[in-house]
């Protein structure tokens, strides 16, 4: 097994990334099970003599999910995740519980973390963090929830994370970062919507916590251009990113 930054080229980190969203999918619909460490590190590729396979490791923090997709009670509050890409609900002292759509915003982070720390070429991992997200990696939680929140809703900060992106990333940043983050960035400003709705209304809206209103699913991950390859079978609903305007 060889870690994700150890791919031979871009293209072979897409086919990869792609299965690790896959597998994770498919252990959380079919197999009931959550895994709640996405990181750089459980992230693995196995290699044959025609192509390579992403495989989705250590399940060590998984817990097991209610048909409704929810964690078990027993684990549910339990911190799990590696900071640096471990998703902003959860940079919080009283620890929500950890839901699908969070897994799947560890894997944007991953991408990013990617796009700014690997050197393909080379094979190898920038061990010190980049500049732009080294609170990422804060130990005190409010600063880490504090630095990752301004990268789906501000414009400045997030140039000036793709400015620094290694140029073997660079092509990722128009068809897989940039709608993704719009994306994530969607679901951020309704929620907060929903909730002072909640608080100055009193006006309780339904809301799906697991997929932040359908707004982070496996079948909108399309956005990545590179369609999970079991949907290429199935009818499903992906929702195209707009272009959205920056002060």
């Amino acid at each position: 097994l060889r870690k994700l930054w150890q791919v031979h080229s871009l293209e072979e980190f897409k086919a990869v990334f792609i299965d690790y969203v896959e597998c994770h999918y498919w252990a959380y619909k079919e197999g009931k099970a959550l895994h709640r460490d996405i990181s750089d590190n459980n992230l693995m590729g196995c290699r044959d003599e025609h192509a390579v396979v992403g495989i989705l490791n250590d399940w060590d923090n998984a817990s097991e999910v209610e048909e409704d997709g929810t964690v078990m009670s027993s684990k549910a509050l339990q911190r799990t995740g590696t900071r640096p890409f471990t998703a902003l609900d959860l940079l919080v002292t009283n620890t929500p519980s950890h839901l699908y759509c969070h897994d799947l915003e560890s894997f944007l982070y991953i991408l990013v973390w990617a796009g700014l720390h690997y050197n393909l070429k080379d094979r190898q991992r920038q061990i010190k963090d980049h500049p732009a997200v080294m609170n990422w990696d804060a130990q005190d939680l409010e600063r880490a929830h504090d630095a990752k929140n301004f990268f789906p809703t501000m414009w400045p900060y997030y140039q000036r994370i793709i400015t620094g992106f290694n140029d073997e990333f660079r092509p990722l940043i128009p068809g897989w970062i940039d709608p993704l983050r719009q994306m994530f960035g969607r679901a951020v400003r309704e929620k907060d919507d929903t909730e002072a709705k909640a608080m100055v209304f009193g006006q309780q809206d339904a809301y799906d916590n697991a997929t932040c209103n359908g707004q982070i699913t496996f079948e909108n991950m399309a956005v990545l251009h590179a369609e999970p390859r079991s949907l290429s079978n199935e009818e499903t609903t992906t929702h195209p990113p707009t272009e959205e305007k920056s002060n």
